[in-house]
């Protein structure tokens, strides 16, 4: 069962993934990085489902779209 932070790493050693995990399940912000470095997703969880923003980005940092879950359902879908 997977429990606290989980780190992954590029080869380039470049953080690729930030989770955190309570009694198995995703909680809290999930972070994903480009190989460069920048941001690619940047999303909520609650007890294992989505909850809350989800953040897409280009590799250059501008944003993609935001969606919007509730208990794991999309809500919402906002493109800039």
């Amino acid at each position: 069962v997977l429990e606290g932070e989980r780190l992954e790493y590029f080869e380039n050693g470049q953080l690729k993934e930030k989770i955190n995990y309570k009694d198995g399940k995703k909680e809290g912000e999930g972070l994903w990085y480009y190989e460069n470095g920048q941001l690619e997703e940047k999303v909520n969880y609650k007890e294992g489902e989505k909850n809350g923003e989800w953040l897409n980005y280009y590799d250059n940092g501008q944003l993609v779209r935001t969606r919007i879950y509730k208990d794991g359902k999309l809500i919402e879908t906002i493109t800039p």
